[in-house]
């Protein structure tokens, strides 16, 4: 039988099952902390609360500013459980995890890491109280303006060590934190260090919204499909949303068919909760030699944005418009890309070189011969156009577009 369950303290887990923190359940606690079965841990609580729940101590629940700043401290930097920094203060896991929630409505608590902790710390004598808060020096070095390197800070954070900054320019953690967020937002400790246990289950959600199965994943990360289902489960329950339905890759294909404006297609299918994964649309575009146009627009936004803080003022209508009368000729997303890429870069005397990111050699070839080679009434060029279908329909339709312009001033 599987006796890891006895590594943890029921009564921590006993206190987490009361707090009730994000709703997790005695089943799920069951499986988190490896119990047998669900009986058992309801014997250990149960057992638990007859010996225990009794005559117990009132614990501090209110905290000063300065004593929450310092628990954020203990957390944050120090990296104490919510157990200990509960031990020292004299308090419970919930008031802990209720201020760190207050400081930092997005930080991310590792359950099962606090739960693992047994440190204890406890103040025996009076003579120590004096010099000590919550069994540990109190820092509260004064609040100074002061202009700290953000490559320190950084390194700091990366190496938990930005007690030696605080020290080093005599500064509070306020101060230092203030800043971080400034440059990095709220979350700078996941972003700057990672969070491990976040990245796996980011990992198993990602793999889950490409299509991948349980079962495959299961396989893949060699632990069971439960293992799996409830991993995915608590990714969508940390970020607040629900588990969207997979849609297969045969109705997408379906679909497309009816309707190849990929846009619409996921916005329909987001309001119903069914998610179609990115891969799928990969390998249908590969295989019907089209082109994403929400990474093509995204590239045109991302220019046209660039010149407007240049001081210029673009067009931003006419790429999408041009495009829109090839798309009502029946050509598909290959010229439509084609004929938004070519009309900006025409317009603002871009580079050609814009579409290599795109890493699609028709349509790198046909913006070339378009604006590169461009030779009006040349025939050796004229010939060139004639043999790149792609170019040629953008060209002619770039004519045909003119002259209606010419004919609609003469009226």
């Amino acid at each position: 039988m599987d006796e890891r369950y006895k590594e943890y303290s029921i009564d921590e887990i006993a206190k987490e099952y009361d707090n009730g923190n994000a709703g997790i359940s005695l089943e799920e606690l069951a499986e988190l902390y490896h119990f047998p079965s669900t009986e058992i841990l309801k014997e250990a609580l149960t057992k638990y609360n007859k010996e225990h729940r009794k005559g117990r101590l009132k614990l501090k629940m209110n905290f000063t500013e300065e004593e929450k700043d310092y628990i954020y401290y203990l957390y944050d930097v120090k990296k104490y459980s919510i157990k200990r920094i509960a031990d020292m203060a004299s308090t419970s896991i919930y008031s802990v995890g209720k201020v760190l929630k207050e400081k930092n409505p997005d930080i991310f608590i590792n359950r099962q890491k606090d739960l693992k902790s047994k440190t204890k710390i406890l103040l025996k004598s009076k003579k120590d109280s004096k010099n000590v808060k919550y069994g540990v020096k109190k820092i509260t070095p004064p609040n100074k303006k002061v202009e700290i390197p953000i490559e320190e800070l950084v390194e700091a954070v990366k190496t938990n060590n930005i007690e030696s900054i605080m020290q080093k320019y005599d500064t509070s953690y306020s101060t230092v934190r203030k800043r971080l967020v400034e440059t990095y937002g709220e979350n700078y400790i996941d972003i700057l260090r990672g969070n491990p246990v976040k990245a796996e289950l980011e990992e198993y959600g990602k793999m889950h919204e490409d299509g991948i199965t349980n079962e495959q994943i299961a396989k893949i990360k060699g632990i069971s499909e439960k293992e799996v289902k409830k991993k995915i489960n608590h990714y969508y329950k940390l970020n607040g949303s629900k588990r969207p339905k997979i849609m297969s890759k045969e109705l997408f294909e379906e679909e497309m068919t009816k309707n190849d404006d990929i846009e619409k297609l996921i916005a329909h299918f987001s309001e119903m909760n069914i998610h179609i994964p990115e891969p799928y649309i990969k390998d249908y575009y590969k295989k019907t030699d089209g082109v994403d146009l929400r990474i093509v627009k995204n590239i045109v936004r991302a220019q046209l944005t660039k010149i407007k803080d240049e001081g210029v003022t673009p067009n931003y209508t006419s790429p999408f418009e041009f495009a829109n009368k090839v798309k009502a000729k029946g050509f598909g997303t290959k010229y439509q890309a084609c004929a938004i890429l070519y009309k900006m870069i025409e317009e603002n005397d871009l580079s050609s070189d814009i579409v290599l990111p795109l890493d699609n050699d028709n349509l790198t070839q046909a913006i070339k011969l378009l604006i590169d080679d461009k030779k009006t009434n040349n025939p050796e060029y004229m010939k060139k156009l004639k043999n790149n279908d792609l170019a040629h329909v953008i060209y002619s339709m770039q004519i045909q577009n003119f002259n209606n312009i010419e004919k609609s001033l003469d009226d």
